[in-house]
């Protein structure tokens, strides 16, 4: 008899007994599963139980809307949670305390919200009155702790009661489990015992022969008697090792030539990687799945990594750089799926140590000798010290260096903004000059580093008289300029000029010295007293040097008999 035949019987009576015992075993894994649920379910009723009393004890120490309404919402949790319950339980006994509990649930909730309502009732209660309530709501809540009990207890029975059943449920699981196990293995230990004697029999001539064609001699035939798969495969044997033969010949022949090649392909693949490692910039390449071919010691450094070889085989996400993972990976897939390179673009990217960077990259989609897309090379350099100066200079252009205020610059384009919108939306904007009182003296006498300081002193505190909508500008040595957009009337701004005046007015400590100063603020108005930002500025700035005219100290709204003089 063929060894196939014999296995097929072998194995229609092994899979018609596991089919039984996968049946039984199945069975009760479901049972056990759904003992964890409703035991799982049984706990979550409890949890709520304690959530509410948690929130009920809240309630009678600070008497708050807010925990009472959090204990009604919990209490539709639990009603939600009972309903569940009376589904999912298929035990009488369970049930019936579920019956029990629901009913406690209620009257706990009937009692709490009597309390409540007595509460809302004390608020209102005339003083002589207020006894007979207290004692209502000491009893009220009496009542309330012995139903909690109740609850509690009732509660903790239904957990028990699912308890005992997930148990027992696990114990049959076991039980049936082990039965499965102990009949596979007798299954599996009679047929390798009856298999292996028959096997071992007839493979002995076929592993001596195997063994001395292993030893190289291929000039060994196997011989093998009788009509089943040994005699089989013994014929194939002996056909292979012809082949291999034939093969070992061909393949000797071929062997110096591909050492040849593999020198030239090692010079070259040395001088590649030479030329890849001594450029300054960054360089990496990925397959299809977007993991790691390789790359140079610069980037993998970049990546948080001692070497090129401890980068093959990862992703971004195992990079230093895994805040821009996703960003990096959509961008090279983008590059894959287009077949176009995406050339000399700036990138953030995040390095081992926190910081950010700034990168100029360059990506090129990888062909093979077919032209398909099989993956992406990119190169890039690190550019974080050009932006940074960029910014300065940017910053520099726009920002006063001392004080760090918009300069006149950044100071005129504002206006002509909060123009166009007042002209747009119909409302008024202001303009303010402000001048320090003999600045020159206190710079002179005390000399340019304290005359420093009162400049950025006084520029915080006439950023602190104005709105995060409004600027303050500083546009020569002690010279600042106000914009105040969307005012309702001329006094508004004057208000805001008096709050600086008054913010200007209290003594400065700077470096041991005390100083007392004092500004000269003229006012206009749009479209009042300008159309214009040369117009406004103007009257602006007349208006300001008719207050140091009248004595310094003030604060002066520009009138047309002020121009005129």
């Amino acid at each position: 008899m063929h060894i196939a035949t014999r296995l097929r019987i072998i194995s229609t009576a092994t899979t018609v007994a596991l089919v039984v015992l996968s049946s039984l075993l199945a069975w009760s894994f479901i049972e056990f599963k759904s003992a964890k649920n409703d035991y799982s379910l049984a706990d979550e009723i409890a949890v709520k139980f304690f959530e509410r009393a948690t929130f009920r004890d809240q309630y009678f120490l600070y008497r708050e809307d807010r925990t009472r309404i959090q204990w009604d919402k919990n209490k539709e949790v639990s009603d939600q949670l009972m309903q569940q319950a009376r589904i999912r339980f298929r035990n009488a006994e369970n049930h019936q305390t579920l019956t029990r509990l629901q009913k406690h649930i209620d009257d706990t909730a009937a009692l709490f919200h009597r309390i409540v309502d007595n509460t809302e009732t004390l608020k209102t209660i005339a003083a002589d009155r207020r006894h007979v309530y207290e004692e209502l709501d000491r009893r009220l809540y009496s009542q309330l702790l012995l139903k909690a009990a109740m609850v509690r207890d009732t509660t903790s029975a239904l957990r028990n009661a699912s308890s005992g059943r997930v148990e027992l449920t696990y114990q049959r699981l076991i039980a049936v489990t082990a039965l499965f196990a102990i009949t596979i293995a007798l299954i599996t230990i009679l047929t390798s015992i009856s298999l292996g004697r028959l096997i071992r029999r007839r493979l002995i001539p076929l592993h001596d022969g195997a063994k001395i064609i292993a030893q190289g001699n291929l000039d060994h035939r196997i011989k093998a008697g009788g009509a089943d798969e040994f005699v089989e495969l013994a014929e194939s044997i002996n056909a292979t090792t012809e082949k291999l033969q034939a093969f070992t010949r061909k393949l000797e022949a071929e062997i110096g030539e591909r050492k040849q090649a593999e020198a030239a392909l090692q010079n070259s693949n040395e001088l590649l990687q030479s030329v890849i490692e001594n450029v300054p910039a960054r360089i990496f390449w990925k397959n299809q799945t977007l993991h790691y071919l390789g790359c140079n010691t610069h980037f993998a450094r970049d990546a948080g990594y001692s070497g090129p070889e401890k980068i093959i085989g990862k992703t971004d996400f195992d990079m230093g750089w895994k805040a821009q993972a996703e960003l990096y990976r959509a961008d090279d897939k983008a590059t894959m799926d287009s077949g176009s390179s995406k050339l000399d673009y700036e990138e953030p990217q995040t390095t081992p140590n926190g910081n950010t960077i700034w990168l100029r990259t360059s990506k090129v989609p990888l062909r093979d000798e077919n032209n398909q897309v099989i993956g992406v090379l990119g190169i890039y350099q690190d550019i974080t010290k050009q932006r940074t100066i960029e910014e300065q200079i940017r910053h520099l252009a726009h920002y006063d260096p001392l004080t760090d205020l918009p300069n006149r610059t950044l100071f005129s384009d504002r206006l002509q903004q909060a123009l166009a919108a007042a002209r747009r939306d119909r409302t008024h904007l202001a303009l303010m000059f402000v001048d320090l009182d003999k600045f020159k003296q206190i710079n002179d006498s005390l000399g340019h580093y304290i005359g420093d300081l009162l400049l950025k002193e006084v520029a915080k505190r006439m950023q602190g008289c104005v709105r995060e909508s409004d600027t303050v500008a500083r546009i020569g040595g002690d010279e600042f300029v106000v914009l105040l957009p969307s005012i309702e009337t001329a006094r508004d701004a004057v208000l805001v000029a008096e709050k600086i005046r008054e913010a200007i007015n209290r003594v400065f400590v700077l470096s041991g010295e005390e100083l007392d100063m004092s500004v000269s603020v003229g006012v206009a108005v749009y479209p009042e007293h300008g159309k214009d930002e040369h117009q406004l500025a103007q009257n602006a700035d007349i208006a300001m040097y008719h207050a140091k005219e009248a004595g310094r100290d003030n604060v002066m709204l520009f009138r047309e008999e002020i121009a005129a003089k």
